[in-house]
C-alpha cells in the first residue's frame, strides 16, 4: 500500500519444465478495482523472483524485507 495503491494480491504457479528449468505463471490484480495503479506487477514479481532465486542458490536465507 501506497498514496496511490491500496495494494495488490497475487497468485504464482511454478512448473518443472524439465530437470533445469521451470516456468512460473504470475497474475495480479489491484486490492481494489477504482486504484489507477498497482505497485505489485508481473514484471516486479519476476525480479524479486529471480533476486531469492539467486539468494537461495547462494546457501543464504531469504531476508525478511527485498533487497
Amino acid at each position: 500500500m501506497n498514496m496511490v495503491s491500496w495494494g495488490a494480491v497475487m497468485g504464482a504457479w511454478i512448473d518443472s519444465v524439465d530437470k533445469d528449468k521451470s516456468k512460473v505463471t504470475v497474475v495480479t490484480k489491484r486490492r481494489l478495482s477504482m486504484n489507477v495503479a498497482t505497485t505489485l506487477t508481473e514484471a516486479t514479481f519476476h525480479k524479486r523472483f529471480a533476486q531469492a532465486v539467486d539468494i537461495v542458490k547462494a546457501g543464504k536465507t531469504l531476508p525478511v524485507a527485498a533487497p
